[in-house]
């Protein structure tokens, strides 16, 4: 108690200064707690290009592709494409996310979400009545924490009446070649294809945050300016 009386002292001296600093360091306080930053491209797999093999992308056959995060991030959504079969009745996605080989790795976060679904101009593959048909996809309002490093991702269609494929890219400088398939005669991990996938990571890095012991000794100053006007 008397240390503390001692130190009330002192910053009793200056108390005017700490007053009028009180609401700047509880602003400093709020401003420096860890934040992200606005919704950016944290990672793109390139454009839809090449030929197309149409593989099959569903729950009974899955596909997984690589993306590489620069820095600690949230991820926020997914941009892809696919061609779907035209009588297919899209349920969902089945997103899931591994830090190593799907399945056998660490499973990172996985959920079925509904995305949102819009035909484009990539054109038809194959003829009627079996065609399959060009669609973006975009799923926003997630909230995945990950770490730097790289990760396999699955986006596989949730469907009935028909099936759907991953279209196909030929990549650019952050592509990293191939992607898993997971099916009966290729189980967990899968086998790896010469082939890449059309996919956008969307997300917010995060901002440094401040070292708690700064937090701490900010923390302290503020309290000492309460207890100052208390004695005022």
């Amino acid at each position: 108690m008397k240390r503390f009386t001692i130190i009330l002292a002192i910053l009793k001296i200056e108390k005017k200064r700490f007053m009028s600093g009180g609401f700047i360091v509880l602003f400093l306080l709020f401003a420096m707690v860890p934040m992200v930053a606005h919704a950016d491209l944290l990672f793109d797999n390139g454009s839809f290009s090449g030929a197309q093999s149409n593989t099959r992308n569903v729950l009974s056959q899955r596909l997984f592709d690589d993306f590489t995060l620069s820095t600690d991030s949230t991820i926020t959504g997914f941009e892809w494409l696919q061609h779907d079969y035209l009588a297919m009745t899209y349920t969902a996605t089945e997103v899931s996310i591994y830090n190593g080989l799907p399945i056998v790795a660490n499973l990172v976060s996985t959920s079925n979400v509904v995305a949102t679904r819009t035909p484009n101009a990539t054109g038809t593959i194959g003829t009627d009545p079996v065609s399959w048909y060009g669609f973006n996809y975009t799923l926003y309002g997630l909230s995945i924490d990950l770490s730097a490093g790289t990760y396999l991702l699955g986006l596989n269609t949730i469907a009935s009446g028909g099936d759907s494929s991953w279209d196909q890219t030929t990549g650019n400088s952050f592509t990293i070649p191939g992607r898993y398939i997971i099916n009966f005669n290729n189980p967990a991990p899968g086998v790896s294809l010469a082939q890449d996938s059309v996919f956008k990571v969307i997300g917010e890095p995060y901002i440094v945050p401040v070292p708690g012991a700064l937090l701490l000794g900010m923390l302290g100053l503020s309290v000492a300016g309460v207890k100052l006007r208390k004695h005022a």
